[in-house]
């Protein structure tokens, strides 16, 4: 696959190799940024150091999963597949939208630069009905890329809207605080700002050595049907996340977890290891407190560590860290302008002007003790201005623990 208008180049394949019972995805250099694959294409898994062409992997399985970009140059520039129907990746996109243009004049300024014919569209003082309708009328016509475009152009560092470039926003997202979830913290920011601004954002150099290490154990859920989340490796080789993302022994048996999915100090995919759950093993779940854990295949603490889990104290005005795969792409940290809310027996709520965690993260205090998983959140508009903050909550550890104790999942807690 080369571009004569570029040169000559080398045309380098995607390429994985299965190492155990983990497997390893390579990316190559010119590689357009990918999901995951599965290793059992043609009839049962690949023998170990068996290398795998991505190009016959897309023959085998059917093509991509849903959600992900097609086309791209060797540069690894991708050009979103154009949406034919609304899914998942589209429902995405309208909530984003909404929170970055939740005015129906800003809505309509988009609208125009992106082509699309105003009288079509329905707009709604509702900015989720608003965006519905727009992208609506932008899959009617083919254009849900320029919208896209438009919207990078006023937010050109956004992760949500570079993956939904790539056709890759398949994140999948809790109940919305503000909506589904109440909210107890205010609904003025500016309180909580100045806490932040009052307090010093000076801490030791081993703040970030810790914070690597805890970012080891932390992973991407891949679900059969595309869909991701976040998750995080405990004792006795158990990964953590939601109820909502791995909600039955089923869904656990068909998801892959993958470690490592995030970029080298060169900016390059780094190679990242997939496992399978064995729930037979160990499964328990909450739908009222939003928390899954299963058993994990082989012995991922050896690798990857794992995050100690005991029982905390929060409390409101505390700082608190997420490491997650915002919008189900590469792993990030959200460090320290982040300050907790509310808290009580079961919840912690925290504010942020980070990207939305992808559900199932681990949320740290400022020393880096787990407090928190990750489950839902919302947008909250600062009065007086067009700038909105993420407001989030997550479960309580101590509710998490409590669970999986009783659950017998685990050895060793306090």
């Amino acid at each position: 696959m080369t571009d004569p208008s570029k040169g000559e180049q080398s045309a380098t394949r995607d390429v994985y190799t299965v190492q155990g019972n983990a497997k390893v995805g390579i990316v190559g250099p010119n590689a357009v940024a990918h999901n995951p694959v599965f290793y059992e294409a043609g009839g049962g898994p690949k023998e170990h150091g068996e290398e795998i062409d991505s190009e016959v992997l897309s023959e085998q399985e059917g093509g991509p999963h849903p959600g992900m970009a097609v086309e791209g140059d060797l540069h690894g520039i991708a050009r979103p597949k154009e949406r034919t129907s609304w899914d998942r990746t589209m429902t995405n996109l309208r909530d984003v939208l909404a929170a970055l243009y939740p005015t129906v004049q800003d809505s309509i300024t988009v609208a125009d630069a992106a082509g699309l014919p105003r009288a079509r569209i329905r707009f709604d003082p509702s900015a989720t009905n608003n965006w519905h309708s727009i992208l609506d009328e932008a899959i009617k016509h083919q254009n849900v890329p320029a919208v896209i475009e438009v919207a990078r152009r006023d937010y050109p560092e956004n992760e949500e809207l570079k993956l939904a470039q790539r056709g890759d926003l398949m994140a999948i997202r809790g109940p919305q605080v503000g909506d589904e979830v109440p909210w107890q913290g205010p609904d003025d920011v500016d309180p909580l700002e100045r806490i932040i601004g009052t307090q010093s954002t000076l801490v030791p150099i081993n703040f970030l050595e810790i914070g690597l290490l805890r970012a080891k154990s932390v992973a991407r859920v891949v679900n059969a049907d595309g869909s991701r989340g976040s998750g995080f490796l405990v004792g006795d080789n158990l990964l953590v996340t939601n109820h909502h993302v791995l909600p039955d022994r089923d869904a656990a048996r068909q998801a892959v977890i993958q470690f490592n999915y995030q970029q080298t100090i060169a900016g390059a995919e780094a190679p990242y290891e997939e496992y399978r759950t064995t729930p037979e093993d160990g499964f328990a779940t909450s739908e009222e407190d939003d928390w899954t854990a299963v058993r994990l295949q082989g012995d991922p603490n050896q690798k990857w560590g794992r995050l100690d889990v005991q029982r905390v104290d929060v409390s409101k005005g505390n700082r608190v860290n997420i490491i997650q795969h915002p919008g189900g792409g590469p792993k990030q940290m959200s460090l320290y302008h982040n300050v907790v809310a509310y808290v009580d027996a079961t919840r912690v709520q925290y504010l942020t002007d980070t990207l939305p965690g992808s559900s199932g993260s681990p949320v740290f205090d400022e020393t880096w003790k787990l407090v928190a998983l990750h489950h839902s959140g919302g947008w909250l508009p600062q009065p007086g201005s067009k700038q909105t903050y993420y407001r989030n909550e997550g479960i309580h550890i101590n509710t998490v623990l409590d669970g999986v104790v009783s659950a017998n999942l685990i050895s060793g807690l306090e």
